[in-house]
């Protein structure tokens, strides 16, 4: 009866991720994001997240939007003593310059790290922005850009 608990659970978890990894666009083009399924984990070296941190415009300014995502990362770092370290690393989209793309993953990266230690994450945090080097689709379409937008957290452990 536990496995098939355990099993349902897995399901539910996983479709959990699928319904709350969809945005919405609306009101002419905001994304509207759904946080009551919000996912902070630990897998492997990496923090996975099934939202992204939201900027302003060219801007290295965290939305309002974000700051649940962000203490939820924040927590999950303090519930795990073995981390010892965490990089934040900043991603752009092809649209723009490739030196101003990068600057910008950068200063993105870099004001993540700086909020998480804000709020209370004591382990060394280092950020680097990586600007259009690694994309993770290549199309060019509006949705592949906003995918390549985007920070990741990578923990080094005991």
């Amino acid at each position: 009866m536990q496995r098939l608990n355990d099993i349902a659970r897995r399901g539910l978890i996983a479709l959990a991720v699928t319904l709350t990894a969809l945005t919405l666009s609306a009101c002419g083009g905001a994304e509207v994001v759904d946080t009551t399924n919000l996912i902070v984990e630990i897998r492997g070296n990496r923090i996975y997240v099934n939202q992204r941190v939201h900027f302003g415009h060219d801007s290295d300014e965290i939305l309002a939007d974000s700051f649940e995502l962000l203490d939820r990362v924040a927590a999950v770092i303090g519930e795990h003593e073995e981390i010892v370290r965490v990089q934040v690393q900043g991603h752009s989209s092809v649209d723009g310059d490739d030196a101003h793309n990068l600057e910008l993953s950068g200063r993105r990266a870099s004001a993540v790290a700086e909020y998480l230690r804000g709020h209370g994450v004591g382990v060394e945090i280092t950020s680097q922005g990586y600007g259009e080097t690694y994309p993770l689709c290549r199309e060019e379409t509006e949705a592949c850009h906003e995918q390549n937008r985007r920070v990741e957290f990578f923990v080094d452990q005991r």
